[in-house]
């Protein structure tokens, strides 16, 4: 599947003067979630999604227990001068579509009870630890894309649902609108 690749080694970005190699961690998300600037909205929140997604920590405390944060941010705002924020919202927004990319799938039974009030990121991870015995430690680390790939995998083993390739239905929507289009055709040369 061309979707499950391209979702597990996306592009790399460098936003701010810092290279994203560490993408978009379960981790990342939960504590910009908390910090609330995911998705950014100001440029504040965009300096802070850049600084915790650039960085190898994974815990609220782990970045902020660093002492030299507040000197590595001044330096880093420095080197950075007045930059071209807009063109910073626009990669970043790039960057969040390559690192979010969910493949379509297909629930195969209907629980019939209440939609759960559980957050969607909880779930996975939850689901992560408790049925692939994957650590905290772990979890927090994994890319978005890869621990929703994980989670769906597990749901579709357990058949609950059914991952579908966006590829390759595109394609058998086109190879079906040929083969319509060639039906339609021929009974109009049977017809006159």
């Amino acid at each position: 599947m061309d979707e499950y690749i391209k979702s597990l080694y996306p592009e790399s970005y460098t936003i701010l003067g810092r290279e994203l190699d560490n993408g978009l961690s379960l981790g990342h998300i939960l504590i910009l979630q908390r910090l609330e600037a995911f998705p950014p909205q100001t440029n504040d929140d965009l300096f802070t999604c850049v600084l915790v997604c650039s960085s190898d920590d994974y815990t609220l405390s782990d970045l902020f227990n660093d002492r030299w944060l507040q000197w590595k941010i001044r330096v880093w705002r420095w080197q950075l001068g007045e930059p071209d924020w807009l063109k910073a919202h626009s990669l970043w927004s790039e960057f969040m579509t390559e690192h979010m990319r969910m493949p379509l799938f297909k629930k195969l039974a209907d629980g019939g009870g209440e939609e759960s009030a559980t957050p969607f990121l909880q779930t996975i991870k939850v689901t992560l630890m408790s049925k692939l015995n994957m650590s905290l430690y772990d979890v927090l680390r994994t890319q978005f894309n890869e621990a929703v790939w994980l989670y769906l995998t597990y749901w579709e083993g357990e058949g609950a649902i059914v991952i579908q390739d966006r590829d390759h239905r595109k394609k058998m929507k086109e190879l079906a609108d040929k083969f319509a289009a060639e039906i339609a055709e021929k009974e109009e040369e049977d017809g006159s």
